[in-house]
């Protein structure tokens, strides 16, 4: 299983993580763009029949299961 977590907080430089299986970091330029990175890997995999989650911490601080 391939996971992605989007954290709501940017890092130091401004930029937003997204953190692919708990190790890799990868920068946007918006969350936006790293949700739609998220969206086109789960996409990817799952064509190919493997499984994904994608979380993404809310403003409350609750991390959620967004469906891909």
């Amino acid at each position: 299983m391939m996971l992605f977590d989007l954290p709501l907080e940017t890092l130091e430089d401004g930029l937003h993580a997204l953190i692919v299986n708990h190790d890799t970091i990868l920068t946007f330029p918006t969350r936006r763009d790293a949700l739609a990175y998220a969206f086109a890997g789960a996409a990817e995999r799952s064509l190919q029949g493997l499984a994904t989650s994608i979380n993404v911490e809310g403003g409350d601080g609750v991390w959620r299961l967004v469906p891909a």
